[in-house]
Parts: C-alpha cells; structure tokens; sequence
C-alpha cells in the first residue's frame, strides 16, 4: 500500500491516498463500501476505519496516518500476508457481485467488493 503523504481530518487529503486508502482498509473489513460506492473523497467512514485500525493496534484512534508510521506499516503488512495466502483475503474472504436492486421504486447499482477476515490485523507497534 503507497501513501504519498499523512492523512487525517484535518488535513488536505490526495485522491489517490484517499482511494488507497479505503480499498485496503475495505479488504481488511474496516471500510464497507457505501451506496453511493468508492470514491476519492475522504469521508467519515474513512477515518473510522483508521481508528479502528489504531485500536487494533492498541494506538490512540486519532484517524491519523502517516507514510510508514505504525497504521501504514500493520495495513500493508496485512495485506502483504493476504497476497501470500492465494488472493484477496486468503481465508475468510466474502466476495459480494456488483448489482441492481429496486429501492422505492428505482433501481440502484449495488457495487462489488471483497472483505478480508479481521484477525490478519496484528499489533505491529
């Protein structure tokens, strides 16, 4: 996972950070893709999922994250571990298809996404 500079609430977040971002905390369970589906803004979900992620790790949930500080190293290093065990996820893995449903009478695309199991997230301090 690459990030190009530190990430939080307030700070100026990049498009692809933000994009980086949310696909590997959504294949580590800590994302779910919303309705309106993955986009390159950050929004609150965002940054909870990097406090869980903190949590996790037994680090204060600041929704901060910075190149190669503890958040960063522990996400990659879990999907590195996800790569090694034969894919997205390895065991535990749910792979949902993209599709259409009707919601009050209009149909709405549902998007594709995979979620990893939640143990792969050791702490890593």
């Amino acid at each position: 996972m690459k990030l190009s500079k530190t990430v939080g609430p307030s700070y100026n977040v990049n498009a692809a950070d933000t994009l980086e971002i949310k696909r590997a905390l959504n294949r580590l369970g800590f994302y779910p893709i919303p309705p309106y589906g993955l986009t390159d803004l950050p929004d609150g979900a965002m940054f909870d999922g990097i406090e869980a992620v903190q949590r996790r790790l037994g680090l204060p949930p600041t929704g901060v994250m910075r190149p190669n500080g503890p958040e960063h190293r522990a996400i990659a290093a879990s999907l590195d571990r996800q790569e090694a065990a034969g894919g997205a996820g390895g065991p535990g893995t749910v792979h949902v298809q993209a599709y259409s449903q009707s919601r009050a009478g209009h149909a709405v695309q549902v998007s594709a996404h995979e979620r990893g199991a939640l143990r792969s997230l050791r702490k890593q301090a």
